[in-house]
């Protein structure tokens, strides 16, 4: 059985950018002769995307955002791999499914999930949030 190829791609739709203007970095699943193009929700201007590494450089949170990175295309790694592993044939589409959170078994675990997944807000800003999440976990009980 094949698997997903995945890479980075920084501003897909090849728009010329002015020196500060910032595009969207997109993650590339490829199986089968198709493609499918993911949202990182990070935006970045030219200079700051090495598109030989596929990495951030010159940003003051570069190893989070690419930490970030690595661990959205592992995710969709491990969701591809739970779906073969099963005996199942994996397709594009069914990122679809597990984009939209519908695998997510309750609210607390997706609001754990995307603020893990959030490399563009704050450590301050991150505990603030799971503040937020263990009082809706305790008081949910």
């Amino acid at each position: 059985m094949k698997s997903v190829k995945y890479r980075l791609v920084f501003n897909r739709t090849g728009k010329k950018l002015e020196t500060q203007e910032k595009s969207l970095v997109q993650i590339e699943a490829y199986l089968d002769r198709q493609r499918k193009y993911i949202s990182t929700g990070v935006y970045l201007t030219k200079d700051q995307w090495n598109a030989k590494e596929q990495k951030v450089q010159k940003h003051d949170r570069q190893l989070d955002i690419n930490i970030s990175l690595g661990n959205k295309i592992y995710n969709l790694q491990k969701f591809e791999y739970s779906i073969t592993n099963k005996g199942q044939k994996f397709s594009l589409s069914m990122f679809d499914a597990f984009m939209e959170g519908r695998n997510t078994k309750n609210f607390v675990e997706f609001m754990n999930k995307e603020l893990k997944n959030r490399a563009d807000i704050a450590k301050i800003t991150k505990k603030q949030h799971q503040t937020l999440i263990n009082r809706i976990t305790k008081h949910g009980k």
